[in-house]
Formats: structure tokens, C-alpha cells, sequence
């Protein structure tokens, strides 16, 4: 890595249990361990599920804000920042927009965006999208897009032709010393010890991640396959809105809640699933396949990247139901075919922590040089 050490602070809302949040504690980590990096949280708390995972090289900040977008809490926030004064502001999900104005201004800091989704979601509200589009287009914030399909659905969404293209990458999961525990726990879930193991990671937002889609799916492959069973890990699953997946899971289907220790969970199982209709690159997914867990997946954002059909994974047809399940019998016809060692040395190669942040102090760097 270069010698020249930055400033460098990521913004977000929190650090509850979520890709860009994981994406987000992972990054900072591996920075600070040659810059000094700050990660604000402008609604966090001390229940934030990754917060605990931070280096002790991370400056870590909550600067709360209230509900709502008020130029009052602007303002708050730019002072405080300015008494850093970095080099580096990167922002994530929707907190871009209180950094605007200060693009605006002669402050030398540049400020980075990560678009965490297609774009076309990203920006879905008509004024956040004109608001946006001008500030990309100006090269006032550089817009950073996690995969070729994040880069494509930006370049078709705002007919801008400038984001800059850093694959998502993640830290490999470790086991912890409540591997064991884990292990007992989805044994006794098991009918028999050969029993196949699928896992689910996402909170619940059934409009993206379409969990009905996934929970009909496999009890059509219980009837078909008594071998196997479900495990769903995450938050939000017992609020009013998801009831409805319980109601309509049938045996083999557990929900666990919501786990920190998730490596220990994917280490002990066989297959990830993901069913969403919109993505930007999963960082669960990422961190599946550093496990060795085959993916079955829908073809949507980086997911097509990451995913060669049969050989790192499985990929739908498209995001329905049954499309859902071929591909779940089509594993399960032949579960030895894509090899767990394999899988694991594709993620070291294309998506560590390592590559990835190697990537970002380039981009950093080279808009640096620029101003």
C-alpha cells in the first residue's frame, strides 16, 4: 500500500444488522490499519449488532441526528466534521444528503457515495433523483458502484457515464467459541444427521428479499426432498409484518433471530439462499461463499456477477417462485457437484477485504491527486 496516509471518515446511519453496515465495519478495519479512519452513525445506538466488531483502530463516533432532514442537523454535523477535517468523507445509503451543501463550498474534503442497491431504487423518489443526478453529473460527489450490473444500472438510470466500479468485498467469517454450541443447536433441528442444511441471512423486507417466495419454494422441495431444512437468521421477524411467513412455513423451517456469530452458522451449512427482486452485490452472499455454502440465488444485480451457473452457484431463471425451485431440485439432484474448497478459494481471489479496500484507497488517492 502507499505510504501516504489518509484522513478517512465513512458515514452512516447505524451499524445494525445489514450488508452495507457489515461492508461498511469491514472496510473501515482493514483502512485504519495504515490511515486513520472515523465511522459516524448518525442514528446509532449501543445495541448496533457490528459495532463490537470494530478495530480499536477505528475512531468510532455516534453523532445523533432526529428523525427526519433538517438543515439544522446539517449544519451540526459539517461543524463537527470540519474539526476533523479529513481528506476523505464517504458516505452510505441515504445520509449522502447531508453532505451536498458542503460540496457546494471551498472545503478540500471530497466526498464519495456508495450506491449499496440498483440504482434505480437508489434514488426511486423524484427529487432525491434530480438532486442526486446534478450533484453526480458536477462531479460533486463520486458515486461508487459494487458491481458491473451497480455500474450499469447507474449509467441507464442517471445517462451518466461517470461512477467509478469497486467489487464489494468482505472479511471471511471466523468460528467462535460457540462454534460447538451452534452445532447442537442444528443437529437437534436436523430428523437425521445427513440432513442438508439451507440458511437464509437478510432482516426482514419482504418487498426486496421476497421471503414468501423462498419459504413456498422449499416447501415444495420438502415434498420432495425429506432430507433438509431451513434455517432464516435476522432481525425484525417477529414484528406484525412478517407473521405471515410463519403462518405459512412448513416443517423443516426454523426461525433463529438474530445472530452476531453468523460464521458459525454458514461454516455448518450447505446451501445460502437468496430470492430477492432487487440487489446491489449481498455482502451475505460474499460472506456464504468464503464458507464454502453454495449459493442458490436470483439473477439480480451483482449477483449475475458473482454467480457462474453450476459452477460457483446456482442462478434462477428469474424471480418467481417456481423458476426458484428448479433450481433448488437441481442442487439437491446433485449436492457434490460444486466442491466447498473451490468455492472458498473464488472468494479469496476476487472478493476479500483485502482486494477491496486496496481498490478504494486507489479511487481515494487518484481524485486526490486531481484537486
Amino acid at each position: 500500500m502507499t505510504q501516504k496516509k489518509l484522513k478517512i471518515v465513512q458515514v452512516i446511519y447505524a451499524l445494525i444488522q445489514g450488508g452495507a453496515e457489515k461492508f461498511v465495519v469491514d472496510l473501515s478495519n482493514k483502512l485504519a490499519e495504515t490511515h486513520e479512519v472515523y465511522i459516524i452513525t448518525l442514528r446509532g445506538s449501543s445495541s448496533d449488532l457490528f459495532k463490537n466488531q470494530l478495530s480499536s483502530k477505528v475512531n468510532y463516533i455516534n453523532f445523533p441526528i432526529g428523525n427526519g432532514f433538517r438543515i439544522t442537523d446539517v449544519y451540526r454535523l459539517n461543524k463537527f466534521i470540519d474539526k476533523i477535517d479529513p481528506d476523505i468523507i464517504h458516505t452510505h445509503l441515504q445520509v449522502v444528503f447531508y453532505f451536498l451543501l458542503r460540496t457546494l463550498s471551498k472545503k478540500k474534503n471530497i466526498v464519495f457515495h456508495t450506491i449499496h442497491n440498483d440504482a434505480s431504487f437508489d434514488g426511486i423518489i423524484k427529487h432525491q433523483f434530480l438532486i442526486r443526478n446534478f450533484f453526480y453529473k458536477k462531479n460533486l460527489v463520486i458515486p461508487i458502484t459494487i458491481s458491473h450490473e451497480s455500474k450499469s444500472s447507474y449509467e441507464r438510470y442517471y445517462k451518466i457515464n461517470n461512477p467509478e466500479l469497486i467489487y464489494n468485498g468482505c472479511l471471511k467469517p471466523n468460528k467462535t467459541e460457540k462454534f460447538e454450541e451452534v452445532q447442537k443447536e442444528i443437529d437437534s433441528l436436523k430428523l437425521n444427521p445427513q440432513d442438508l442444511v439451507f440458511i437464509h441471512l437478510s432482516r426482514f423486507n419482504e418487498n426486496q428479499k421476497q421471503h414468501s417466495v423462498l419459504i413456498n419454494a422449499f416447501n415444495r422441495i420438502r415434498s420432495d426432498f425429506q432430507n433438509v431444512i431451513l434455517l432464516v437468521i435476522g432481525r425484525e421477524y417477529e414484528s406484525e409484518q412478517a407473521d405471515f411467513l410463519k403462518k405459512i412455513a412448513g416443517d423443516g423451517i426454523y426461525f433463529l433471530g438474530e445472530r452476531s456469530n453468523i460464521g458459525d452458522y454458514l461454516y455448518q451449512s450447505d446451501v445460502f439462499c437468496l430470492s430477492s427482486r432487487f440487489e446491489g452485490l449481498p455482502i451475505s452472499l460474499l460472506e456464504a461463499i468464503a464458507c464454502g455454502c453454495i449459493p442458490i440465488c436470483t439473477p439480480v444485480g451483482g449477483i449475475k456477477d458473482i454467480i457462474q451457473p453450476d459452477k460457483t452457484g446456482y442462478l434462477s431463471s428469474d424471480t418467481s417462485e417456481d423458476s426458484y425451485y428448479q433450481e433448488m431440485h437441481k442442487y439437491l439432484r446433485r449436492p457434490d457437484k460444486i466442491k466447498k474448497n473451490e468455492l472458498m478459494e473464488y472468494f479469496t481471489e476476487n472478493y476479500s477485504i483485502n482486494k477491496c479496500s486496496k481498490h478504494h484507497e486507489k479511487v481515494y488517492l487518484k481524485y486526490l491527486d486531481k484537486n
